[in-house]
């Protein structure tokens, strides 16, 4: 009788959060203006320095938020039906972009596009600080509404939140991690202001296979040192090497 209880409580209480929530069924005059402004200001404030299905590097100009970047993602990744995600290091991708008449260099920022919920960097750990990602079912028309610009969903949070209380270690970075390698090089997650031991005890066995010596050729994305395996008789060691992107 008990048990039976409880099973009809949780239906009445699912019943009724299902009836109390909102379905979505058209763009509001608000999102409409949004969608306006910040597609002109796309054209004048942002500039796009590498993009695919997958993902998209961008750079913001000065005084402007890092939600026009997120709305310019959001407007990317929906070409294929799919989500995009900001991560807490998706700002540290060494790629430069040198403004006139500007003291500082941009740094470009790195989205993820993906058709599936995901709460961290594969590569880093790092977590998703913003994505548009939103539940399919609140949509009465999701082909054309579920993937468009909006702030981190209390949906998502819940699913970050349950996440990090399943696995409190789930965003600690695994430094020294080999992400590819192969005969000519081999990538590995190093620390900023670090000589990184490690990480060259690790490339020098590697290149070691194929009778070569390495060099660190550069910081590349997000922290990861990418080693050269060549041929050459001294090691030489190259850590700041800017990219600038040229207009």
């Amino acid at each position: 009788m008990k048990s039976f209880f409880l099973i009809l409580t949780f239906i009445i209480f699912s019943t009724i959060s299902l009836a109390n929530t909102k379905i979505y069924t058209e763009i509001s005059k608000e999102e409409q203006n949004l969608i306006l402004k910040n597609n002109k200001k796309i054209k004048k404030s942002t500039k796009i320095f590498k993009k695919n299905e997958s993902a998209i590097f961008a750079f913001v100009g000065p005084g402007n938020s890092i939600s026009l970047l997120d709305f310019l993602a959001s407007s990317h990744c929906a070409k294929y039906k799919k989500f995009a995600y900001r991560f807490k290091d998706s700002g540290k991708t060494r790629v430069f972009f040198q403004i006139p008449n500007y003291e500082n260099l941009l740094e470009a920022y790195y989205y993820q596009c993906s058709e599936n919920v995901i709460i961290k960097n594969t590569l880093t750990n790092s977590k998703v600080i913003w994505t548009n990602y939103d539940d399919k079912s609140i949509y009465k028309y999701p082909e054309r509404h579920l993937f468009l610009y909006r702030k981190k969903t209390k949906t998502f949070n819940k699913i970050l939140k349950a996440a990090k209380k399943k696995d409190p270690s789930i965003f600690k970075t695994e430094y020294y991690k080999v992400y590819y390698k192969d005969e000519k090089t081999i990538h590995i997650i190093g620390k900023g202001a670090s000589h990184n031991l490690p990480a060259r005890k690790i490339a020098a066995s590697h290149c070691a296979k194929y009778k070569k010596m390495f060099i660190i050729l550069r910081i590349v994305f997000m922290q990861a040192l990418a080693h050269q395996c060549c041929l050459i008789v001294q090691l030489k060691l190259f850590f700041h090497i800017l990219r600038q992107v040229k207009l």
